[in-house]
């Protein structure tokens, strides 16, 4: 009898801390998010305009040509930067779900995690956005700048990701309520995203905690694959730059 009484004592407990590490979770996605989604309109928004209007200007006689994105080159306006900064925070958003989901990989001192962290990703959406077809790489120079410049943003916005999202993250997420409230509805914005992370952890929570070894094994895994991928993006960009400077 009496331990049927634990038992029942026992469930509201749990249930308390199955209430609380659902409410830390949700804290630490919406501050991800909301630093995710800030940090994609600055760098996209803000920072890829300013680089489209340098390029402009050291190839004038690239003015008025369609860039591969479908932007006038040369010319600045409302829809064009309305559309980037969409843009931008749509990038953030998924940007932001790929940290939370393989932040548990990162290892080493903080400067090795900064650096693996931006330079490691930087440079595989570098390799994506620099092609030898097209106008962007062909018609605008010089090359040491269109591509520096493609590959440069997408390092910068990782390593403003994550400084800021560690940063949130010390302080346990997001606390103000305001903050929490707009990184809630975000949230729910990107449904897609939450109910893949909801289920990621969710499911973590099953997972039996003296499996040591094998999450172990599975981590390293993930960040062998991760650095076969790291390895072709160099190869792709450094073929492609080959390619545009003969």
């Amino acid at each position: 009898m009496s331990q049927t009484r634990e038992a029942v004592d026992e469930r509201p407990a749990r249930a308390r801390d199955w209430r609380t590490e659902a409410a830390a979770a949700a804290r630490v996605w919406a501050a991800v998010l909301l630093v995710g989604v800030a940090c994609g309109v600055v760098v996209v928004g803000v920072l890829s305009r300013l680089v489209m209007s340098l390029l402009a200007s050291t190839n004038p006689g690239a003015a008025g040509v369609r860039s591969d994105d479908g932007f006038i080159m040369g010319q600045v306006t409302l829809a064009g930067s309305a559309q980037l900064v969409g843009s931008g925070a749509q990038l953030g958003a998924v940007a932001a779900f790929l940290y939370v989901a393989l932040q548990g990989l990162m290892i080493g001192p903080a400067w090795f995690r900064l650096v693996s962290i931006s330079v490691g990703p930087g440079v595989v959406v570098g390799s994506i956005l620099v092609h030898t077809t097209g106008v962007d790489f062909t018609i605008l120079g010089p090359l040491w700048l269109t591509v520096g410049s493609f590959v440069l943003l997408p390092v910068l916005f990782c390593a403003a990701l994550h400084l800021l999202a560690e940063r949130a993250l010390a302080r346990g997420g997001v606390r103000a309520k305001p903050q929490l409230v707009l990184g809630l509805l975000l949230a729910v914005a990107v449904f897609p995203l939450t109910v893949v992370l909801g289920l990621g952890w969710w499911m973590c929570q099953w997972v039996p905690t003296d499996q040591v070894g094998l999450r172990r094994l599975g981590a390293w895994a993930i960040r062998v694959v991760l650095a076969v991928v790291f390895v072709l993006a160099v190869l792709d960009l450094v073929s492609d730059v080959t390619t545009l400077a003969e």
